[in-house]
């Protein structure tokens, strides 16, 4: 996947498309086969975009704002936390909401 972040439109062909892509867009590439990996992209101005690769996990995808879960009641669920505070969960032994608590590495 392809995310284009600024600049004007680019082109993006992989080995089978050429596809113009506007700014704050995404392309979805697949590369299921050696033979459809690889793409290039070429752009008349500077433009800046992020590139995400993986292995693809063939599991469900809910997706609301910044929050990707695997279900919806999951997301809702992640919602609640998020407004009671318990999102995200404590994962170290001081208060890592408040930066000035931070014990000092030594």
């Amino acid at each position: 996947m392809l995310r284009s972040l600024v600049g004007s439109e680019m082109c993006i062909r992989d080995r089978v498309n050429l596809e113009a892509v506007a700014a704050q867009h995404v392309v979805v590439f697949d590369a299921g086969s050696d033979e459809e990996r690889g793409f290039s992209l070429t752009a008349t101005t500077a433009v800046s975009a992020i590139l995400f690769a993986g292995k693809r996990l063939k599991e469900p995808i809910a997706w609301h704002g910044p929050i990707v879960m695997n279900t919806q009641d999951e997301i809702t669920e992640t919602f609640r936390e998020l407004q009671s505070g318990d999102f995200p969960p404590v994962r170290v032994n001081w208060d890592y909401k408040h930066i000035a608590n931070k014990p000092n590495s030594s």
